[in-house]
């Protein structure tokens, strides 16, 4: 009975130790996988931050070509101040690499929408860049009647440009927004689950506790306190010499069986010195009897001796 409320108490115990860290195990993993999807989301975010930083430069060197071509005409190519067409060639250069680098980011992001704009964008740039530069160059070498004549086809490339940007804009905005969203929300989940962890974690922590203090409690209730009193039992030759009855020998368990061990022992050790001090008193019974004859016979034979020394006494006489 014992051993089996002991092994009821070993089983739930271990039942909560196997719960508690299948537990753990499933929130580690809950937490691993979701970091990785956070940490991949924070790629993507920040993949999508660079793309928005390579557009905006895009924008820039199509300002800047328009810029660098519109200065040129104001100019007039003067000495010191020609350097336009040069600038506006940097610029249209930069453009190039700048939008071959978006590509490529926004191929990695998956956003094949803002890939076939860029490629749009990148296909009519050369119309806007030689339009103004024809522009330009218009209105430095046969003034401004001819430059202005050439005014409309740049202005028509300039609208289809920045209809193309403008859209490519607004595809990465609408792209960095979703993926901050899914970061943000990645975030949260995360933090959500390091909380149901912590709280599974502290509620197996306090039945693991409950139920190895009442292991405890058990342990010192029904082992340890019924063997202490039968230790001291044994260790109180008075009880054990007046044949009082051993602590617990009425239980029905195996402290039970250990008491009735005890009891058996007891009484086959008492049955045995009593019948020491029996087999000592018929020995000293015997040694007496033995005695008591010797000294009769020897009595007996002193008188015998004297009787016949009184006799010869008599005769001599």
């Amino acid at each position: 009975m014992l051993q089996r409320r002991l092994s009821l108490f070993a089983a739930i115990t271990m039942a909560i130790l196997l719960g508690f860290s299948a537990l753990t195990v499933f929130n580690l993993f809950g937490q691993l996988k979701i970091a990785s999807a956070t940490h991949r989301d924070v790629e993507t975010f920040e993949d999508v931050a660079d793309l928005r930083v390579v557009v905006r430069k895009i924008q820039y060197d199509i300002v800047q070509v328009q810029q660098f071509l519109t200065d040129y005409s104001a100019t007039r190519g003067l000495n010191g101040l020609d350097d336009g067409l040069v600038e506006a060639e940097k610029a249209a250069k930069d453009f190039d690499i700048q939008v071959a680098t978006a590509k490529r980011l926004s191929d990695s992001l998956g956003l094949s929408d803002v890939s076939v704009k860029l490629d749009r964008l990148q296909t009519a740039f050369p119309e806007y860049y030689t339009a103004g530069k024809e522009m330009s160059q218009a209105y430095v070498a046969e003034g401004t009647e001819a430059g202005n004549a050439r005014m409309s086809r740049f202005d028509a490339a300039a609208d289809r440009l920045l209809s193309d940007e403008e859209s490519i804009v607004n595809a990465v905005r609408i792209a960095g927004d979703a993926t901050k969203s899914k970061t943000v929300t990645a975030a949260e989940t995360a933090q959500e689950m390091a909380k149901s962890t912590l709280l599974l974690t502290g509620l197996s922590t306090i039945l693991l506790i409950a139920a190895l203090t009442g292991v405890a409690i058990f342990v010192a209730r029904a082992v340890l306190k019924p063997l202490t009193r039968i230790s001291g039992y044994l260790q109180d030759e008075a009880q054990v010499r007046d044949g009082n009855a051993v602590p617990g020998l009425r239980r029905q368990d195996e402290i039970g069986a250990i008491a009735g061990a005890i009891a058996t022992a007891e009484s086959q050790s008492l049955m045995f010195e009593a019948e020491k001090r029996a087999q000592e008193e018929r020995l000293q019974a015997e040694r007496r009897s033995a005695s008591q004859k010797m000294a009769d016979a020897f009595e007996k034979k002193v008188g015998s001796i004297i009787e016949h020394v009184s006799a010869a006494a008599t005769e001599l006489q």
